[in-house]
């Protein structure tokens, strides 16, 4: 494990640069990318005191709670960390870069430069949806990250621990029907399975298909009922609050 350290603002323009982590060396840049197995890097190459890279850096550390599930976010100093300058062209002010399992990570904003984001991004949400973006290209590819990304779900609502068992309920019941499907023979051996086979096949086929149905209904009553009990909460703290 690496020890990583937050150098002092010098300013309160720097403040944010301030509460993001810092990475000090080469190696460190390097066991950060090589380290993260799940999470999409991303790291911050410029200096703390440039206006552009405050203003990325506000950005960022506003939506570093948000995507900590899914994405790590850090800053390099390339006067200090030198050792990645020439390798990845680093002549801008400020550039923001993504990798995910020690592979650099192409991302086309329509500005004909796939390599980084050479520009502070202020819309918060805008990046939050760009780093979605690779993470649903790169990311896991397990069954449940699958159901994920096809029912639409936003990365936020997946990392909560019910919606990620659903999310594997429904994968093991698409499994099973999928192994029911594959045991039936095929065409040419039909003549041999007699019905009463054939009908068991399919009242099972039809059982777990009523079971995923089921499932479906149930994960969006637990969701909404889940939505429900944290608008309780938020509410029960806005009233708790102190009056000015």
């Amino acid at each position: 494990m690496f020890k990583l350290s937050l150098p002092p603002p010098t300013d309160k323009t720097a403040a944010m640069s301030y509460m993001l982590t810092h990475l000090n060396n080469g190696w460190q840049v390097d066991q950060a990318i090589l380290a993260e197995e799940d999470r999409v890097v991303i790291i911050r190459f410029g200096h703390d005191w440039d206006p552009t890279c405050m203003r990325m850096d506000e950005t960022l550390y506003k939506i570093a709670a948000k995507v900590k599930n899914f994405a790590v976010i850090y800053v390099v100093d390339i006067t200090k960390v030198p050792d990645f300058n020439k390798m990845y062209e680093l002549y801008d002010p400020c550039t923001v870069m993504f990798f995910f399992r020690n592979k650099h990570i192409m991302v086309d904003l329509g500005t004909g430069n796939n390599n980084k984001i050479n520009w502070a991004m202020s819309d918060g949400q805008e990046f939050i949806d760009i780093i979605e973006t690779v993470y649903r290209d790169v990311g896991p590819t397990d069954a449940a990250a699958r159901v994920h990304q096809r029912a639409g779900w936003t990365l936020e609502l997946q990392a909560d621990m019910h919606c990620d068992n659903y999310a594997s309920f429904i994968a093991r019941t698409a499994k099973d029907i999928e192994l029911l499907i594959d045991s039936i023979p095929i065409e040419e051996n039909m003549n041999d399975l007699n019905k009463e086979e054939l009908t068991t096949a399919n009242d099972k086929r039809k059982e777990l298909s009523d079971q995923l149905v089921d499932a479906m209904d149930d994960g969006e009553e637990l969701l909404s009922h889940l939505r429900e009990k944290l608008d309780q909460i938020a509410q029960v703290q806005i009233n708790s609050r102190p009056n000015k």
